[in-house]
């Protein structure tokens, strides 16, 4: 195989089992460890090991069902397994689950097992390394707790894999004389297995080819030794033989590499290190192009333990290393001295008679001549307390020694124009991440039998930063709790992140102790930042720290330099700015400082709450400016950065409306939740405007009359936004409260110029007409704002009430004014609304068309709720169409689209969580689907769930249950044209609502059945409507007639014996 190519086909499935069970189905070529995907349910994850572990052949019935249910199988045991092979197949793409006699077996797929194997055989580096990067864990631990012989399988297979994969790296590394690597991996195989021949001969023929001959003998030694104690043998010939070799000294072959270089100080790994590969790589990498390289990070980021590596690595290419602890030094007198005792020098020397005498020449020029003439490397590690006279040092040493590089660890750079800086991140926190490798391996330590869900750990890991400190500490915590109990005392965390081991330095016992250590090192502008800015849970710009620690220009910008260089900041770009971040333990620090430990905090911490509402209507202000021109992907962006930053800030201010404190917390509130819910609904989250709207609106006080212009819009805003969502939840109190205080804001003056002035006069008008007159009124409006909210709101009245002609041509216009604007986000909702409409008219390619550009403008947006209910609308479109056209490629893509917006989840399984409209439009998407199937039965039960999920959850309690309720049948063909619910319950909700929309009332009963008669006794539908109303359906001329496309619709569902939706 090639070793630049991907190891998995384009088009093919890849499994994952080297680690939790994952399916990748996406057919890229770009499958790796990182695009996997769990698979859900333990049941799902050991019948997909089994198969896979049949290597390609059938497995019997039987001993699948022994593998997924072991000794406890179900009543019907093949029903079951069949029921999970069922739900099994959506995951996995172009791979199929093939029955073959009494068994089955999986194709079309390749597994992580196969490409590792691949790569072994290729040989080279770069297939080695790429071919460990495949293991994500301990294969077969999420198999469940009665995991018996199927994990052992799983794992026996992976450890001979394992094994042979870290032979082929050693005699590779040995080849190419990379010494250091070969005696890693085969310490680690000698420590796994104290028996294996294999692994001792390697460790032997890597310490030798380093020169570290006696080493060798010794490890030969032991391996005799174990033999003999334990089995009763002797070593085998080939361990003999070079056993021989080595103590022949002529026959010792001349070494690669350097002989090992000196070693001074440095620490041995009592434990593991995880998840450093890469950053230890990293650093040696800049050694080997700059003299001095800083790492630096935060306490408690592992920097020691690191640089401790990286000395051992240099170490075994010949260079003298030398480890120098400056942690114990608080003064700069004392740096040189630390210094030169850890390279032997000191202030007395010995004499010829072995008596000491004094040193002649200074300290420092004594330490220079100790460097001069040789390949050094010194390790100064924890600078901070004393980084000034460290950066004399460094480069006094430099100036003399061309042959000398410094190492240092430090939570502030040096600021040397030599220094390179390897900010050191935290650990990835994902669920195969380090950060969790690090939690289960500390956690096992000190209880092994204990319950590690990897995905609380990972949200664990998250709260603490992915800090590596604090990660061992929390999981010291297993002893005597639950992953679950620490991550619910997270708030008391300095309480509850203490250390037992005696052998960490003070510093590191507590992780109160390792910020305050950085604390103590700041004056006093910057402790005053820390606890001012500590309330920002997002990050912050520079103009925002101005505003809230009080002062701006080169004051500002030398105190946020020294947070920085002290690692209490970090610093990243966003959107072309800067932002800076407060670790969320360095936050809690702060915020103890702040407080003083008062529950009701001090004049500094109110001071504080102050400025951040100041800095936040200066930013709503800004933003609701930008709101006018459009939104845009610059907004968004720029209200994602502050998102979680203004909600803290209104949540702080509610709350404080709400326990009777007023001062100016209402006009933060006014201000700041318009903002909020501009940008929650763009994303789709309406969900957060109705909770946030049912507490912002009862904790407002009433209005007064006299509100400026500027802010009486932002009153409109928050009234009207609480509003809209609970009209929907029938909450009448709130309703009443709200028209009271729109009926004091509202001026009818400017109600064509001011848009938040015409949506006031709509909710304030005693009747829907005299609503409906100002909106058609607005359509025509001067004012591009006004008209365009009057078009858009105008084009919902007429596709909810029939007038699809009509939303059609308003849904135009609107797209004609957002192809003209920036206003992205307008865009994507109109082109959804447009495809709405066309297949409500039965359009369907239409539709498909516009859909799809929706969509592509919502996943900019990050729209991520209403994505999902376009792709369900996309869905049912393109089945329609695939039907009517008989297109593989459009069913094809439906399958494909529906399988991203059902995430795994299959019919067989509960109703989904989650919004009820995203959920009822899958499940109705689904049964779609299964109707062209021929699963009739199937189908018509979705529907019934759908009917069900709306009428239980949904907030608008209106026609759409209604229907789906009339339409659901029994799907049989039977039943369908001769169904009572179909003859009677249509007609009632069209006659209860009064709607003119035939389309979306008639055809809800064509799910009932695939006799085309259930589709034309629609005609005597349309009669009774039109009896009831005394006029033409939708105004489109005589009874008989009805809508156009209607009878064509009608023809097709004859033509193919099954109904053909028009779904908007």
């Amino acid at each position: 195989m090639s070793t630049t190519a991907s190891p998995a086909r384009t088009g093919t499935t890849v499994v994952g089992v080297l680690g939790p069970v994952a399916v990748d189905s996406s057919g890229t070529e770009t499958s790796s460890p990182d695009t996997l995907v769990a698979v859900p349910g333990v049941r799902a994850r050991r019948l997909l090991v089994a198969l896979v572990l049949a290597g390609g052949r059938a497995r019997s019935t039987e001993r699948l069902i022994g593998d997924v249910w072991g000794d406890l199988p179900p009543k019907a045991p093949s029903a079951a397994l069949q029921t999970q092979i069922s739900r099994l197949r959506p995951l996995l793409g172009s791979a199929s689950i093939e029955g073959l006699g009494n068994g089955y077996r999986l194709t079309g797929c390749r597994t992580d097992l196969e490409i590792v194997a691949d790569l072994i055989e290729a040989g080279d580096a770069e297939s080695l390394r790429t071919a460990a990067r495949w293991w994500r864990g301990a294969p077969g631990e999420d198999l469940g707790g009665d995991t018996d012989d199927l994990a052992g399988e799983l794992s026996t297979r992976a450890r001979r894999l394992d094994e042979e994969l870290d032979r082929r790296r050693i005699s590779l590394a040995i080849a190419t004389g990379d010494h250091a690597t070969a005696v890693e991996l085969a310490e680690k195989r000698c420590d796994a297995d104290p028996l294996d021949e294999t692994a001792h001969v390697d460790l032997m023929r890597a310490l030798a080819g380093s020169g570290r001959i006696p080493d060798a003998l010794a490890v030969f030694a032991r391996l005799r030794r174990a033999l003999s104690e334990q089995l009763g043998v002797d070593p085998g010939p080939q361990a003999v033989a070079l056993n021989a070799e080595l103590l022949q000294k002529d026959s010792v072959p001349t070494p690669a590499t350097p002989r090992r270089g000196r070693v001074a100080g440095l620490i041995a790994d009592s434990t593991e290190l995880i998840g450093r590969d890469d950053d230890i790589a990293t650093v040696l990498g800049l050694l080997e192009r700059h003299r001095v390289v800083t790492v630096q990070g935060p306490g408690g980021v592992g920097k020691t333990r690191v640089a401790n590596r990286v000395g051992y690595r240099v170490a075994d290419t010949g260079p003298q290393v030398y480890y120098v602890p400056l942690a114990p030094v608080r003064d700069a007198d004392d740096v040189v001295p630390a210094i030169a005792a850890a390279l032997g020098v000191g202030e007395t020397d010995l004499g010829g008679s072995g008596r000491p005498r004094l040193a002649v020449g200074d300290l420092a020029d004594r330490l220079v001549d100790a460097i001069r003439g040789r390949d050094t490397l010194i390790i100064l590690d924890n600078c901070e307390q004393v980084v000034d006279r460290c950066a004399q040092v460094v480069a006094d040493l430099l100036a003399v020694e061309p042959r000398v590089r410094i190492l240092v660890t430090s939570r502030s750079p040096l600021l040397l124009a030599a220094e390179r800086i390897y900010l050191l991140p935290v650990l990835d926190a994902g669920v195969t991440g380090p950060a969790v490798a690090l939690f289960e391996a500390r956690a096992r330590a000190i209880r092994p039998d204990a319950y590690l869900p990897r995905e609380t750990i990972a949200e664990l890991c998250r709260h603490l930063d992915g800090l590596p400190l604090a990660i061992e500490l929390a999981a010291a915590r297993v002893r005597t709790m639950t992953v679950e109990e620490i991550g619910r005392r997270l708030a008391e965390r300095f309480a509850l992140l203490r250390g037992s081991d005696r052998s960490a330095p003070d510093r590191h016992r507590t992780l109160y102790a390792v910020i305050d250590w950085s604390w103590e090192l700041l004056d006093d502008d910057a402790r005053s930042a820390l606890r001012r800015l500590c309330r920002f849970p997002a990050g912050f710009t520079a103009r925002a720290a101005g505003i809230v620690v009080g002062y701006r220009g080169f004051r500002l910008d030398d105190t946020l330099e020294a947070l920085v260089n002290q690692s209490l900041l970090t610093v990243a770009e966003n959107g072309g700015r800067v932002r800076y971040r407060m670790l969320e333990t360095v936050r809690e620090f702060g915020e103890d400082k702040l407080s003083g430990g008062s529950p009701s905090g001090t004049d500094e911490s109110r001071d504080v709450d102050a400025a951040m509402r100041t800095w936040s209507i200066e930013f709503a202000t800004l933003a609701m400016d930008h709101y006018d021109s459009g939104v845009d992907g610059q907004l968004m962006t720029l209200l994602d950065a502050e998102v979680d930053n203004l909600v803290w800030i209104l949540r702080r201010a509610v709350t404080g409306m709400e326990q009777g404190a007023r001062d100016d917390l209402v006009d933060t509130v006014v201000q700041v939740f318009p903002v909020l819910t501009g940008f929650w609904m763009a994303r789709g989250l309406n969900a957060e405007v109705f909770s946030w709207g049912a507490r912002v609106l009862p904790s407002l006080p009433v209005p007064p009359r006299d509100v400026p212009p500027g802010l009486r819009r932002s009153w409109q805003a928050t009234v009207v936004a609480s509003m809209a969502h609970q009209m929907m939840h029938r909450d009448l109190r709130l309703l009443a409260t709200g028209r009271y205080y729109l009926r004091r804001l509202h001026r009818p003056d400017p109600v064509y110029r001011v848009p938040a002035e015409l949506i006031s006069a709509c909710v304030l008008s005693r009747h829907p007409l005299a609503a409906i007159r100002y909106i058609v009124r607005g359509t025509q409006a001067a004012d591009e704002e006004v008209r365009t909210a009057a078009l858009s709101i105008r084009m919902n009245l007429r596709e909810n009430f029939g007038h699809l002609e009509g939303a059609l041509q308003d849904g135009l216009a609107m797209r004609e004014r957002a192809m003209t604007s920036d206003d992205t986000w307008m865009a994507a909702m109109v082109h959804v609304s447009i495809g709405s409409v066309y297949g409500q008219q039965a359009q369907w390619h239409k539709a498909i068309e516009y859909y799809r550009t929706g969509l592509r403008r919502l996943a900019e947006h990050g729209a991520r709720e209403d994505e999902m209910q376009t792709r369900c609308y996309l869905v049912a479109n393109l089945v329609a169409a695939g039907q009517l056209d008989g297109s593989a490629e459009l069913l094809a893509e439906a399958e494909a689209e529906l399988a991203v917006i059902a995430d795994g989840w299959t019919p067989a399984d509960p109703d989904p969580q989650g919004s009820p409209e995203v959920t009822a439009s899958m499940m109705v998407s689904t049964a779609e689907l299964e109707m062209t199937r021929g699963n009739d039965e199937l189908a018509a039960g979705l529907y019934r769930r759908a009917a069900a999920v709306l009428k239980r959850e949904a907030p608008a309690r209106g026609a759409r249950p209604g229907c789906g309720d009339a339409g659901r049948g029994d799907g049989r063909r039977a039943d369908a044209g001769r169904s009572y619910r179909l003859r009677t319950r249509v007609p009632a909700v069209a006659r209860r609502r009064g709607r003119r929309d035939l389309r979306r009332a008639g055809l809800a009963g064509c799910p009932a059945g695939r006799n085309h008669v259930a589709g034309l006794r629609l005609r005597s539908v349309r009669r009774r409507r039109d009896a009831v109303h005394g006029c033409p359906i939708a105004g489109h001329g005589p009874a008989d007639a009805g809508p156009p496309g209607l009878l064509d619709v009608l023809r097709d569902h004859a033509r193919y014996g099954r109904p053909v939706w028009t779904v908007g």
